[in-house]
């Protein structure tokens, strides 16, 4: 099979896991491609193969669990609930859009309360 087909079903079963919400420390990734770089070198190549996929599917399940559970800070408008009433001073970057029951504004907010 050529390398490339092997390399592709480690970053869809790294961005699966990732969509599950599983994801592997970044740490996992880069000591793989380490220790793979040290079994090429010892002439173990099908192992260091295999660790080298490895490496890419914990490399690649992090970013699309970090896209499902973004980072939410204290000062940040995530910290509100859903629907809540909130006022928030700011701008408009874009017109509003009108959905049944629902108004959603664009905005660069500089500060937000309940």
């Amino acid at each position: 099979m050529p390398p490339i087909y092997s390399v592709a079903v480690a970053m869809i079963a790294g961005d699966a896991l990732g969509n599950l919400s599983l994801y592997l420390p970044a740490y996992l990734g880069w000591s793989a491609a380490v220790v793979a770089i040290l079994l090429f070198l010892a002439q173990w190549r099908e192992l260091g193969k295999t660790v080298a996929l490895a490496g890419v599917v914990a490399a690649a399940s992090l970013p699309a669990c970090r896209l499902h559970q973004p980072a939410s800070d204290a000062g940040g408008l995530r910290r509100f609930a859903d629907r809540a009433l909130v006022t928030i001073e700011g701008r408009i970057l874009a017109p509003p859009e009108h959905r049944p029951g629902l108004t959603y504004l664009f905005v660069t907010a500089l500060r937000a309360a309940e």
